[in-house]
């Protein structure tokens, strides 16, 4: 029973160390959500039509770093083919099939997220909803984006 609880707790903090160091590498949000967001919202964010647009190309900055953050990895699995042998081959394809697999779980759960997340911003009725609704988004994809972004490949 206690090498149970010991092998548990080892593998407890295994796990915790792995998580701390991924999330230690991961960009964090500093800043203006998109380039040239702040200025979009200076110009145009004095009008509810002006907000939604200056979030909407957020999101679209966003959607397209995402999409070349996920091309970043596959070349990155494929960069795993050191020597050309099968060992090398088989990790380069388990790597895109899981990433693959992570993605296609990811644009399940941000429409799910999308929603959802109707439901759950006050005001979901009006304009003002509209916009913390679209704002939300934004950071799911901008948040989704960081965290595929590969590990830099060695020089």
């Amino acid at each position: 029973m206690r090498l149970g609880r010991l092998c548990g707790l080892l593998m407890g903090a295994t796990l915790l160390t792995v998580v701390s160091t991924v999330w230690a590498q991961t960009p964090v949000f500093t800043g203006e959500i998109a380039p040239g967001f702040d200025r979009c919202m200076t110009e145009r964010g004095e009008t509810t039509m002006g907000e939604v647009d200056c979030y909407s190309q957020a999101y679209d900055y966003w959607d397209a770093e995402l999409n070349r953050q996920y091309k970043a990895a596959q070349s990155y699995c494929d960069s795993l083919k050191v020597t050309g042998s099968d060992v090398d081959k088989a990790v380069a394809q388990e790597c895109r099939a899981s990433l693959k697999e992570t993605q296609l779980r990811w644009i399940r759960y941000r429409d799910a997220m999308q929603t959802s997340n109707f439901f759950l911003v006050p005001d979901r009725n009006n304009q003002r909803g509209n916009i913390e609704h679209l704002r939300t988004m934004v950071y799911v994809v901008m948040t989704q984006a960081q965290l595929l972004t590969p590990p830099q490949q060695p020089q």
